[in-house]
Order: structure tokens, then C-alpha cells, then sequence
């Protein structure tokens, strides 16, 4: 509660949320992309030949991004980078990328960014407020700012499991509905040596194994000219765009979204060398009078007491609830505890009743989120249950 109650901190992770969604969303969604919409029979040369070059652009965007804002400031070299690989993204949306594949591999190098976007430059904007941190409570917390930071990160990756239910909502067909092929082998799946693909009304009967080219890609089709698309490839275009929409659509709104906040978030090099100055005068006093740099009025550390740190643990408005008398704080809290076991319960009743794997996963969903709200709201129940200690 003390770090949320960090104004910059706050504007931070309103600005890393988004930021984490398009670093984490395009390399967890690629693959599927390159198999629904680019309607590749097998996919794996074409990954691996787009990850090297991904890789070679995060490796070569790090220290560029490192050297821009040294140069021209945090602010504009987060602006330039998240506005051009979000407007990138949002023309990425509407490409069809299966008439000219050879076009993913101009996006290549823009995944490789996203990759280190979130983190070469962001880091060194936590470090700043971290420091902030220390002035306003003379305490140093990197362990409680990097948790908070890993655990809002692992909410983000939830998502995933959003734009796969969305896919299998808008009809989606492992393997187009066949039974093997498109890098599932026939032979091996159901003893079919002589096919590369086994679907409904289409048998894709490939050369004899003896020359070692059964159910592989380019192993020649023996009753049949070679399909522009191979029927265990296909999905239909409700799948597509929803494939599309996670690749590229969401990620490149969120790239925009976090340009935003940015300003507000970053700590100029000067306040910074305030920062550090005033953490180092009020180490040789602790009663030294000193200006707080980012709001330019003096700054009094809080004392702390038990009912500091007890009041600590609550919003204003929670502290407010509880003035007239602290049991309506308690039933608030134990109020939200109850709504958390009901939605569990309910939840788990749904699943077993009416089982389904959508549900199921939004049922986890659910519970990724309260895995971190019961302990969260039950401490806090505790602590406003303690009868010596008000909370002011």
C-alpha cells in the first residue's frame, strides 16, 4: 500500500501495464498467427527463421534505445519507439500476410523490440523511483517494487489465455478439422505412411516412405495437384481476425496507450540528482529540513509508529469508513471476502455442473487474480480487527 501510495510509482504502472502486453502478447500469439493466418502447412521453418531475425533486432534496439536516451531523454525515446511500432501494429492488423509472406519478415525485427521496449528504458525509471521512495520514507524496497512490478506482469500474461478461448470461440479447428498433417504425422499418429494429410473428404496420399519423403512438405501428392492452401491449414476468417486482433490489433493500441503517462512517470536526471542529494543530507540528520525536488515543498517523513503502519494498510476513503467506528472498515473488508468466496464457489459449481474449457478458463482467469486479493483483504481484515490500534 505504501508503494501504490507512490504518485509516480502509480503513473508507472499505468504507463508498464500496457507496455507489458505488447512485449509479452505478439511472441506468445506469433505462432499461432503464422498457422491460422499465413495458412502454412507447417510452420516451424518459417518460426524459427523470424524469431533469428527478431532476436537480432532486440539485440541490436538495446543499446540503440540505451544511447537515444542519453541523447534526447527517456520521454521522446519511449514516444518514438512505442508510436512506431504501434502504428506499425495497427497497419499490421489489416495486411494480409498470406498473399505476400515475405512482408513478416519486415515486422520481424519490430517483435524483437517489443521484447526489450518494456525493459531497457523502463528499468532505469523504476531505479529513479525507488530512490524517490527512499527520500519519502528512508527506507530502500527493491525487493516489494520488483515483486508488485512480477506479479502485475503475470496478470498481464492472462491475457494469453484470452486471445486463445476468443480463437476457439470464433471456431477454431485443430488442424482445420483433419486428422493429421500440418506437422502432425500421419504415419506416426495413425499409421498412414503414405499421407501428409488426412481431412474430412481430402487424403493427401504422398510417395512411397522408402525414399524418405512421406508426409513431409514437399513430398509430391500422387492423385492430385498441389493445393494453394493444404486443408489442414485452413480456419475460417471469424479466426483469423481474432488471431490478427491479438497479434497485432491489441498490442499496437497498447503501445499507443503508454505513451500517455510517460511523461508524467519519468524523474529527470536533475530531480534525480536532488533526490540523491536529499537522501544523503538527511542520512547525516534525520531532522534536517530538506525540499521534497518533485513537488517543491518541504518533506516530512511520517513517523513510524504502530498506528502509522497499521493506517498505512488502507485507502483514504477506507480510513474514512472507518472515523464514525472502525467495525463498519471491518464489515467492508469482511464484506469483500465474502463476495470472493461466493464468486469461487459459484464458479466451481458452473465448472462441475456444466463443464466446458472456455469456462474452465475463465475460471482461472478468476482465480489469478484472487490468489492475490484473498491474502491482500484477509491481512487487512486482521488488522482492522485489532481493537488497540485505530486507524486514523
Amino acid at each position: 500500500m505504501r508503494l501504490l501510495a507512490n504518485d509516480k510509482y502509480r503513473i508507472y504502472l499505468v504507463m508498464r501495464i500496457p507496455m507489458t502486453v505488447l512485449g509479452l502478447l505478439p511472441a506468445q500469439v506469433f505462432l499461432y498467427y503464422l498457422q491460422n493466418n499465413l495458412s502454412v502447412e507447417v510452420a516451424g521453418t518459417l518460426y524459427g527463421n523470424v524469431l533469428i531475425v527478431a532476436l537480432a533486432g532486440a539485440i541490436i534496439s538495446s543499446p540503440l534505445m540505451t544511447y537515444c536516451s542519453g541523447r534526447f531523454g527517456r520521454p521522446a525515446t519511449l514516444t518514438a519507439c512505442l508510436g512506431g511500432v504501434g502504428s506499425l501494429f495497427f497497419v499490421a492488423f489489416f495486411v494480409p500476410f498470406d498473399q505476400l509472406p515475405a512482408l513478416i519478415y519486415v515486422v520481424a525485427p519490430f517483435l524483437g523490440l517489443c521484447l526489450s521496449l518494456p525493459y531497457v528504458v523502463p528499468d532505469s525509471m523504476l531505479g529513479d523511483i525507488i530512490d524517490y521512495d527512499e527520500l519519502l520514507h528512508g527506507q530502500r524496497n527493491e525487493a516489494m517494487f520488483s515483486m508488485v512490478e512480477t506479479n502485475v506482469q503475470q496478470l498481464v500474461e492472462v491475457i494469453l489465455g484470452a486471445a486463445t478461448m476468443s480463437m476457439a470461440l470464433a471456431g477454431f479447428s485443430n488442424l482445420g478439422g483433419c486428422e493429421c498433417g500440418c506437422g502432425v504425422s500421419c504415419d506416426q499418429a495413425f499409421g498412414y505412411p503414405f499421407a501428409r494429410w488426412v481431412c474430412p473428404g481430402s487424403v493427401g496420399y504422398s510417395c512411397d516412405p522408402s525414399d524418405g519423403a512421406s508426409g513431409t512438405i514437399g513430398s509430391p501428392l500422387l492423385f492430385q495437384p498441389e493445393p494453394d492452401v493444404a486443408p489442414c491449414a485452413v480456419q475460417n476468417s471469424g479466426v483469423r481476425w481474432v488471431t490478427a486482433l491479438f497479434m497485432f490489433g491489441i498490442p499496437g493500441v497498447c503501445g499507443l496507450l503508454a505513451i500517455f503517462p510517460i511523461r508524467r512517470a519519468v524523474i529527470t536526471s536533475e530531480q534525480h540528482a536532488a533526490i540523491l542529494a536529499a537522501i544523503a543530507v538527511l542520512k547525516r540528520d534525520p531532522s534536517a529540513h530538506v525540499v521534497d525536488p518533485l513537488t517543491g515543498g518541504p518533506l516530512k517523513r511520517q513517523a513510524e509508529t504502530t498506528e502509522s503502519m497499521h493506517s498505512e494498510q488502507f485507502s483514504a476513503w477506507e480510513r474514512m469508513l472507518a472515523q464514525p467506528d472502525p467495525r463498519r472498515l471491518s464489515a467492508y473488508l469482511g464484506g469483500r471476502l465474502a463476495l470472493y468466496s461466493a464468486v469461487i464457489i459459484g464458479f466451481t459449481i458452473a465448472t462441475a455442473v456444466a463443464y466446458s474449457d472456455s469456462l474452465l478458463q475463465v475460471f482461472l482467469w478468476v482465480l489469478a487474480f484472487l490468489i492475490v486479493l484473498v491474502p491482500f483483504d484477509g491481512l487487512r481484515l486482521a488488522a482492522s480487527l485489532k481493537s488497540d490500534v485505530k486507524v486514523a
